[in-house]
């Protein structure tokens, strides 16, 4: 709790400051607003559901179920399911915010569409 304390007093006396990368991950129009360059490079883009589609192939349709089938019994979740989870949906998310971040969403989500092909 201290840690983020400190950190917030930082970014509010100006000590340290956030990179437009970052700041276009949290709040997606930023980019587009305040520095017309960045969003202008097709790599920071939104992705198209045509992308997710083609990196994806079959994972895309297998891993609903998989998500579903790892929450579906609460009380035998262990860490690793609950890391795939959060894994999975936090990548997904940024995933669709700039589309060079697919590559970190496709191990999560294969993990994630074997685990639902499997049960």
């Amino acid at each position: 709790m201290l840690s983020i304390t400190a950190l917030i007093y930082l970014i509010v006396m100006g000590h340290t400051t956030w990179s437009h990368r970052i700041l276009t991950l949290i709040n997606p129009v930023f980019a587009k607003k305040h520095n017309p360059l960045v969003a202008s490079i097709s790599e920071h883009q939104s992705t198209s559901w045509g992308s997710f589609f083609f990196d994806f192939h079959f994972s895309l349709l297998f891993a609903p179920p998989g998500l579903f089938y790892l929450f579906k019994r609460r009380n035998s979740i262990s860490n690793a399911k609950l890391f795939m989870v959060i894994y999975f949906t936090i990548s997904v998310y940024f995933s669709a915010i700039m589309i060079r971040l697919l590559l970190v969403s496709a191990p999560a989500a294969a993990i994630v569409a074997g685990c639902g092909v499997s049960y």
